[in-house]
């Protein structure tokens, strides 16, 4: 087999430096931003600090009775960060639990007993799978039947909510022009 030219070798280690900053560059953002003071967030270059302090983090992570910082001092208020941290892992503890049981469940259900259609059911699951969701929910930017792969159309057309962003974002539920 012939070795790769020179031109596919640079143009495929181009692309994977590109792939690789756009992957990378938000978290390199992100910590540029946490490191800042809030002077220099306002008046200093975006990308490079030139001060560094960990006085956020400090005003994050210290339960505290005064407000501190910058945006506490505007909005007059501290925020409970361990504490939203905490039920976040409570809701997220609560929803891996209750998939999981009703996950086994069903799996154990469809996989031991051979109820009438059973076929068809692994068939419907295996295709929520495949098949993107967008695809599977209907739901397209345009209002055509023609640019569903579902024949979801007739069925929002007839409730009246044949354009996703007039029913759902605007909360209406008759047809616009």
């Amino acid at each position: 087999m012939n070795p790769r030219p020179w031109w596919t070798k640079l143009g495929h280690g181009t692309l994977m430096l590109l792939v690789a900053v756009y992957c990378l560059f938000p978290i390199y953002f992100m910590l540029v931003q946490s490191l800042k003071t809030p002077q220099e967030d306002v008046f200093g270059n975006p990308f490079i600090v030139m001060n560094p302090t960990l006085e956020n983090f400090e005003e994050l992570f210290e339960r505290k009775s005064e407000v501190r910082g910058f945006v506490g001092d505007a909005l007059r208020r501290s925020y409970p960060f361990l504490d939203w941290l905490a039920n976040t892992f409570v809701v997220f503890a609560g929803s891996v639990v209750a998939t999981l049981g009703v996950s086994v469940a069903a799996a154990y259900a469809l996989g031991r007993l051979r109820p009438p259609g059973f076929r068809w059911w692994r068939r419907a699951i295996f295709a929520t799978y495949v098949i993107p969701q967008t695809i599977l929910s209907g739901w397209t930017t345009t209002s055509s039947p023609s640019s569903s792969s579902i024949p979801a159309w007739p069925c929002r057309s007839a409730c009246g909510c044949s354009r996703p962003t007039s029913s759902i974002y605007r909360g209406r539920s008759k047809r616009r022009p």
